[in-house]
C-alpha cells in the first residue's frame, strides 16, 4: 500500500496566492509567514486506506473513504468504538502516524500541502487539554499569542487578538482564575477549560480547525457551549472537522455536515437534516422514530449495542454502507472532490517561506522562563516543603558538629561532616524529577503542535529553577558553615558555598537527564535510586580515589557527590596546618604530654591520604562544571530524540 500523498510532486499544483494574506487582515494572524485567505479553505480526501499491525498482519481500519469539508461549515465524524473516526481524523492532522500503512489523497483547495504548511494554516483540539495549572486564562492566552503569532504581529495585534478571543470564548469571567489541574489546584470548569484550549488554538487564525470529541466528559449544557463557541468561529469562513460522541439533539443539530463511519467504511456523508430521509430511503426498517436522538439512533443502527446477533450486525452494516455508496450523497461527494482536486493554480507562490516556528528560539526562551518562573512562584507548598528539608537537615548537622573545636579527636568527626554535606545536597532529587515528569506531557503536545522547540523549553525550565535552588544552597551553607567549627575565612566561605550551589545544580541536572530518558515516574525514580548507590560508594569516603579499581573507575567520574566531596575537602584541609594534639609519628612524646601521634598531623598530609593537592578545589569544580554541562546536554538530547520519535 503506498503512502498518502502529502507533499507535492510533479503533478501536484504550488501554493496559490491566495492562499497568502498578511497578519493586519481582519485583526486575525498568521503563525507563520504565508497564510490561507479570508474566503476559506476546502479540505478534501479522495479513497483513502489506512491498515495497521494486528498481531502478524495487518488489519485494514479504513476502506476507500472520501469527503469534503467547506469553508463557513461544521462536520461531525461519527461512529461506534473502531468504527474509524479517530483514525480518520488522524490522517488529516498527521498525528499518530507510524506504524501504519496508508493510501488515498487530502488536499486542500487542490492542492497537497507538506506537514508544515498544513501546520500554518490548520489547529488541532485534542480530546485531553492540558495546560500549565498555575496559569491564568488571560496568561494561558498572552503566552499562547506570543508564541503562536510570531514575528509578524505586534504586541498590540497580539493584546487585541487576546482580548477578542475572551469575549468569542466567553472566557472573560474566568479571565484571572488559575486553570488548575484535577489534582493539584481547583480552578475553571472543564467546559472553560475547553473553550480555552479552542481559544488557544484559534490563536494564529488557522482556516481549518479540527476537534476531537470536544464534548467528551461535559454535561449537556456545557457541550452546548462548546459547540456554539465553534459554530461562532465556523462563520468566521473555517472549515470545522469534529469528531463527537454521542451529541444530544441541541448539539447535533448545530453540525451542518455529518460523516458516519461503520467498520471503517462511510456510512452516509450528507447534511444533519436529511440523516433520517437517508436512513429511511435505505429501508423502511430503518426509520428513525420522532421522539428518538437521531444521532443516538445512527449509532444504535451502526453497532451492536443491544447485544444483538453480530452477524445480523455485520449484514445491517453493509446493506447501509453500499446504500451509501450508490447513493446520490456518495456520488454527489465523490463529483465534489473530483472538481476541486483538479482546480488550476492561479498563481505560483510556491517560493513561499514556511517556517518551523512562528517565535524566534529567544523569544520562547524568554516564554518558557517567564512561565517556569510564574509556576514556581504560585507552588508555595513545594517551596515550604524544601525551606522546611534544608532546615531541618541543616538543624540535625549543626546539632552533631555544634561549633567544633579541631584537635585529634575530631579529625574523623570533621572528614564525616564533609561527606555529609556533599551527600545531603541531593536533597531535591526526587521532587525535581517529580514535578518534570509531570510537565512532559505538556511539552511534548506543544512540540508536536509546532507551538515552539522542545531545547527553548528545556533550557528556560532549568534556568527558571536556579534562582530558588540556589537561595536554599546558601541558606544550607550559611546557617552549616558558621555553626559547626569549619575553617571560618570568608574565603573560603565563598568557595564552600559555591560547591554547594554547584553541587544543588548538578543533582537537578542529574533528576532532569533521568526524567527526559525515562520519561514516566516510576521508571524515573526507580533509576535514580538504582544508580543512587553506586555514586555515593565512589564519593571518596568509603573509599579512597588511588584505591579504586580502574574498571570502577567510570564511577568515580560520574559521582557529582565525589566532585563535592573531593571539593569541600581542599577547600577545607588546604588552610590547616599543624592540627592541635598531633605530632608526626617520627617524633617522641614527652612525658605528661598531651600530644599523640596521628594518623595525619597536618591538613596537607590528610589531603595527600585523599589524593589532593592545594590546587585541587579548582580543577575538581571545573570538572564538576563539565560533569553538570555533560548531564544537562544529555537530558536535553534525550528530550529531543523522544520529542522526534512522538512526533
Amino acid at each position: 500500500m503506498d503512502k498518502i500523498s502529502t507533499s507535492s510532486n510533479n503533478n501536484s499544483l504550488p501554493l496559490t496566492k491566495d492562499l497568502i494574506k498578511e497578519c493586519s487582515i481582519n485583526s486575525q494572524t498568521s503563525s507563520s509567514t504565508s497564510s490561507l485567505s479570508i474566503k476559506g479553505v476546502e479540505l478534501t480526501w479522495s479513497n483513502i486506506e489506512v491498515s495497521v499491525p494486528y498481531g502478524k498482519s495487518r488489519k485494514t481500519v479504513l476502506k476507500r473513504v472520501s469527503g469534503i469539508a467547506k469553508p463557513g461549515e461544521m462536520l461531525a465524524i461519527m461512529g461506534a468504538s473502531g468504527a474509524g473516526k479517530t483514525t480518520l481524523l488522524n490522517l488529516l492532522t498527521n498525528i499518530d502516524q507510524t506504524k501504519i500503512k496508508k493510501s488515498g489523497s487530502v488536499r486542500v483547495n487542490g492542492k497537497y500541502l507538506t506537514v508544515k504548511e498544513m501546520r500554518t494554516i490548520s489547529a488541532y483540539v485534542q480530546q485531553i487539554d492540558v495546560f500549565a495549572p498555575r496559569l491564568t486564562v488571560f496568561e494561558q492566552l498572552t503566552i499562547s499569542a506570543k508564541l503562536r503569532m510570531g514575528r509578524k504581529c505586534d504586541q498590540h495585534k497580539k493584546e487585541e487578538t487576546v482580548e477578542r478571543l475572551l469575549r468569542q470564548m466567553r472566557l472573560g469571567d474566568c479571565k484571572n482564575t488559575m486553570i488548575g489541574s484535577p489534582t493539584t489546584q481547583k480552578g475553571i470548569s472543564i467546559g472553560e477549560k475547553k473553550r480555552l484550549a479552542i481559544a488557544c488554538e484559534l490563536m494564529d487564525d488557522p482556516k481549518i480547525l479540527f476537534c476531537d470529541e470536544p464534548t467528551s466528559g461535559l454535561d449537556s449544557y456545557m457541550a452546548f457551549q462548546v459547540v456554539t463557541a465553534m459554530e461562532h468561529q465556523a462563520k468566521f469562513n473555517k472549515t470545522i472537522v469534529s469528531t463527537i460522541h454521542q451529541p444530544s439533539s441541541e448539539v447535533f443539530y448545530k453540525f451542518d455536515k455529518v460523516c458516519l463511519m461503520a467498520n471503517g467504511k462511510v456510512a452516509y456523508f450528507g447534511p444533519v437534516k436529511e440523516l433520517t430521509k437517508f436512513w429511511y430511503s435505505v429501508s423502511t426498517a430503518l426509520d428513525c422514530p420522532p421522539s428518538y436522538n437521531p444521532a443516538d439512533f445512527a449509532i444504535k443502527m451502526l453497532s451492536n449495542s443491544d447485544d444483538s446477533d453480530q452477524l445480523a450486525v455485520d449484514a445491517r452494516i453493509q446493506m447501509i454502507t453500499e446504500a451509501y455508496e450508490k447513493s446520490e450523497y456518495c456520488q454527489g461527494i465523490l463529483n465534489k472532490v473530483i472538481e476541486i482536486n483538479t482546480q488550476t493554480a492561479i498563481d505560483d507562490e510556491s517560493d513561499k517561506i514556511v517556517t518551523e516556528y512562528a517565535a524566534s528560539f529567544w523569544t520562547q526562551l524568554q516564554l518558557m522562563i517567564w512561565r517556569g518562573f510564574k509556576t514556581l512562584s504560585r507552588e508555595p507548598m513545594l517551596f515550604r516543603t524544601r525551606i522546611v528539608q534544608t532546615l531541618f537537615t541543616v538543624s540535625i548537622l549543626v546539632s552533631l558538629y555544634w561549633n567544633m573545636e579541631l584537635n585529634a579527636s575530631t579529625i574523623q568527626n570533621f572528614q564525616g561532616l564533609l561527606y555529609l554535606t556533599a551527600l545531603q545536597l541531593n536533597m531535591f532529587l526526587f521532587s525535581t524529577a517529580f514535578t518534570l515528569t509531570s510537565e512532559l506531557p505538556l511539552a511534548i503536545r506543544e512540540y508536536k503542535a509546532g507551538i515552539y522547540g522542545l531545547w527553548p523549553y528545556y533550557i528556560g525550565k532549568s534556568l527558571s529553577e536556579v534562582p530558588q535552588i540556589t537561595l536554599l544552597g546558601l541558606i544550607f551553607s550559611t546557617a552549616l558553615y558558621w555553626s559547626t567549627g569549619l575553617h571560618r575565612e570568608i574565603y573560603s566561605f565563598i568557595k564552600f558555598a559555591s560547591v554547594n550551589t554547584i553541587t544543588i545544580n548538578t543533582s537537578l541536572a542529574f533528576a532532569h537527564m533521568a526524567a527526559c530518558i525515562f520519561f514516566v515516574e516510576e521508571h524515573t525514580m526507580l533509576f535514580l535510586c538504582a544508580l543512587g548507590y553506586p555514586l555515593v560508594l565512589f564519593a571518596g569516603f568509603y573509599m579512597r580515589s588511588p584505591l579504586i579499581p580502574l574498571y570502577m573507575k567510570p564511577f568515580e567520574y560520574l559521582s557529582f557527590y565525589q566532585y563535592a566531596h573531593t571539593s569541600i575537602v581542599a577547600n577545607q584541609w588546604s588552610n590547616i596546618g599543624h592540627i592541635e594534639g598531633c605530632i608526626p609519628s617520627n617524633e617522641t612524646i614527652l612525658p605528661n604530654s598531651i600530644q599523640r601521634h596521628c594518623q595525619y598531623s597536618t591538613g596537607q598530609e590528610i589531603l595527600e591520604s585523599n589524593g589532593l593537592t592545594n590546587s585541587s578545589y579548582w580543577y575538581k569544580n571545573l570538572s564538576f562544571i563539565g560533569l553538570f554541562l555533560l548531564l544537562k546536554i544529555i537530558g536535553g538530547v534525550a528530550l529531543n530524540i523522544r520529542g522526534r520519535m512522538m512526533k
